[in-house]
């Protein structure tokens, strides 16, 4: 593993090169075209699509040709190869199809990697403009649930716990804002975000000024509330899309509500996903690793999550490692974050720091909350989803 980020740029040099040549998108689907969009926001050339189905063959997706497998193998001659679909067994499938004809597996990227990790390397080098993943923003840490294993320990948290404060999250997005570029998502979420009053203002103030530098700006809900007009009208004007966590088969009132929600949403022709959701016990409650900076480092390396929170000024790695840590009450981390303010005054004007700090190189190499979390072993303890207290 590099020791520090100059090293991981320095080693990635090839790989720009050939990025500079540009990029195959493998998967003529809705998710690809998501990627093609992302890549021709950030000034990098697709020079096609490749798709297995005949069907696809010969059509177009924003103007970009869709070629068969056997064309890409007979024209290829530069550039690398992103595989955009979303299910493992898809994604392992099409990765075994180009090693097997020959294509070098340094120039095949799975979208998650090229995301979280070559789009920001190669924006910064080719471009000094900080492109990144997704930053989530919990608005509210009350919920209408109350989850035995809520992984942000939103269980315990009382109905009259104090939410963000609206110019709180104003200030933060703006910090934010001066120092990214461009993000492929910004979400709002919580607890449940629907239950924010000032929900509605955030959505206008984000839209308004940053919708521009935002992919995909996203609620995610656990499908308990229904959404009021007025909030789906800035909705629909901001392109927001809702992703719905689907607890119908556990919670009974989602069964009702996820029809009416989901009424509305076609009403206002707003995006959505309703979710089948997977859970897994992150093991806060009864993981203990103890303090030795040797096994949390290499937790740590191995866990690799996405999941950046913007909260206050501050960017927070982990976002279930901040929000667990406060609820339960762990007094660990609190100095576990980046401070979007301090960052500015730098000769890069923070872009440099954000990006070192968001590619995982903290200054004493993982968070506090590493202490008790099952992180990518995670896996090995699937729970049932959204099982009430």
């Amino acid at each position: 593993m590099c020791q520090s980020i100059e090293e991981l740029l320095s080693l990635h040099q090839d790989v720009y090169k050939s990025v500079d040549k540009g990029c195959w998108l493998f998967g003529a689907s809705a998710y690809g075209e998501r990627i093609l969009n992302l890549l021709n926001n950030n000034g990098i050339k697709v020079i096609g699509f490749i798709d297995n189905s005949p069907a696809k063959c010969g059509l177009k997706i924003n103007d970009v040709n869709v070629y068969s497998f056997r064309y890409f193998l007979k024209e290829q001659k530069c550039g690398i190869v992103i595989i955009c679909a979303l299910n493992p067994e898809n994604i392992k499938e099409i990765r075994a199809q180009l090693c097997d004809s020959g294509i070098n597996e340094s120039d095949i990227f799975i979208y998650h990697d090229f995301l979280d990790y070559l789009l920001p390397e190669y924006c910064w080098i080719r471009q000094k403009r900080l492109a990144v993943r997704v930053v989530q923003i919990s608005l509210t840490e009350r919920c209408t649930l109350r989850c035995k294993k809520c992984a942000h320990a939103c269980n315990l948290v009382k109905n009259d716990r104090e939410d963000l404060k609206y110019e709180e999250v104003v200030k933060g997005v703006d910090e934010f804002f001066r120092i990214v570029d461009y993000i492929e998502e910004f979400v709002l979420l919580g607890g449940e975000p629907l239950l924010y009053k000032k929900l509605r203002n955030v959505i206008d103030y984000i839209g308004s000024k940053y919708r521009n530098k935002i992919g995909v700006f996203s609620i995610t809900t656990n499908g308990t509330l229904v959404p009021d007009d007025m909030l789906l009208k800035s909705s629909k004007k901001y392109n927001v899309k809702f992703r719905i966590s689907d607890y119908s088969k556990t919670v009974n009132q989602c069964k009702k509500t996820l029809v009416n929600i989901e009424k509305m949403l076609k009403k206002h022709s707003i995006e959505y996903d309703i979710e089948k959701v997977y859970w897994v016990d992150f093991g806060f409650d009864w993981k203990d690793r103890g303090n030795d900076p040797i096994v949390l480092k290499d937790v740590f390396r191995k866990c690799k999550t996405p999941c950046r929170e913007l909260r206050f000024s501050r960017l927070y790695y982990c976002m279930m490692g901040r929000s667990v840590a406060e609820n339960m009450s762990y007094n660990v981390g609190e100095n576990d974050y980046l401070d979007l303010i301090e960052i500015q005054n730098t000769q890069s004007g923070g872009k440099f720091e954000y990006l070192k700090y968001t590619l995982g190189f903290l200054d004493k190499g993982y968070i506090d909350m590493c202490r008790h979390c099952n992180a990518n072993e995670a896996f090995l303890y699937p729970i049932v989803p959204a099982e009430q207290m």
